[in-house]
């Protein structure tokens, strides 16, 4: 697994949505929340209105920030026409 840090910009919890629900929690520096047994994401710092966050995952799984994964998606849908 390789350590992978993305930056988001949000209040001192972070979201994660799926569908229609959206679990919602409350960490602090250097806690973590487990996804299945291979994700792993851990809150690194918190300045303002901005978290830092560290995820470990294995490499088959793709990790962006959802503006960059729009645009790949964008891409590749456009390369599709």
């Amino acid at each position: 697994m390789i350590p992978v840090k993305v930056e988001i910009m949000t209040s001192n919890c972070f979201w994660m949505s799926w569908g229609v629900n959206m679990l919602v929690l409350s960490r602090r520096v250097d806690e973590s929340l487990l996804i299945d047994k291979d994700i792993k994401i851990t809150v690194l710092d918190i300045k303002g209105g901005q978290v830092r966050l560290g995820i470990t995952a294995p490499q088959s799984i793709k990790v962006h920030r959802e503006e960059v994964f729009d645009r790949i998606q964008r891409d590749s849908s456009d390369q599709e026409d």
